[in-house]
């Protein structure tokens, strides 16, 4: 996931938010950030790993043009792009020109500083959420997070779980009994049967995923689920 935009809307300023810690430097001068920061964290059990760029613009500064050309490399290969905006301020000719950059890629749209009055209106409609939050307060941070969650793992366009395939018949038949016997287990919890009788539709479901893996610890699964019941005393 790629956080981009203009110099100064607040980029370094979210990676730290999102962190929880200063990892990048933050000042008021625009073009701090030259150069890549990359950082692993987790949003609600989602591991993500997540890069700061340097801000996106024209420039006769020969190392802050090299930061904005790795910027735009990276761009591609983002599942993800966070495209950070200054909600105080109008939308630019800057912000016009990275909006045409990310045509083609998956983003949303951050308007930071919301916490200050200003009359950002964006011109066009995204087809992903726009979140408006304020680094300094923390405020939309929690939404934010939330919209990346369900971004990876809802939308169509983008599943990465993993695809499982099955090429034995014997695995397939395995699994379909285990499917089974949780079914029954699921039907005669809700009924509330003998768990004497809970216990042996769990031992099947294991007993066919041992099929499977090629052991079976039933046992040591049963007495942690039931330990708190006396089963067979």
């Amino acid at each position: 996931m790629v956080i981009a935009g203009k110099p100064n809307v607040g980029k370094s300023s979210l990676l730290n938010a999102l962190l929880r810690e200063k990892r990048a430097i933050v000042t008021a001068i625009p073009g701090t950030t030259r150069d890549l920061i990359e950082e692993q964290m987790t949003i609600k059990g989602l591991p993500v790993k997540l890069l700061d760029t340097a801000g996106i613009r024209e420039s006769d500064d020969h190392v802050e043009k090299e930061g904005v050309k790795l910027s735009l490399e990276k761009l591609p290969s983002a599942d993800l792009v966070l495209f950070v905006v200054d909600a105080s301020s109008p939308f630019s000719v800057e912000d016009q020109s990275i909006l045409e950059k990310l045509s083609g890629f998956n983003f949303m749209v951050v308007k930071n500083k919301s916490d200050i009055d200003g009359s950002y209106v964006l011109p066009f409609e995204p087809e992903l959420p726009v979140l408006s939050i304020s680094t300094h307060t923390g405020h939309g941070l929690v939404d934010l997070q939330q919209a990346i969650f369900d971004f990876f793992i809802h939308h169509p366009d983008h599943d990465n779980r993993e695809f499982v395939a099955i090429s034995q018949v014997r695995h397939r038949d395995a699994l379909t009994s285990c499917r089974n016997a949780l079914a029954n287990f699921k039907d005669n919890l809700d009924r509330e049967v003998n768990l004497d009788l809970l216990a042996i539709d769990l031992r099947d479901a294991l007993d066919s995923l041992g099929e499977v893996t090629g052991e079976t610890t039933a046992d040591d699964v049963l007495d942690r689920i039931f330990q708190q019941f006396c089963i067979g005393k």
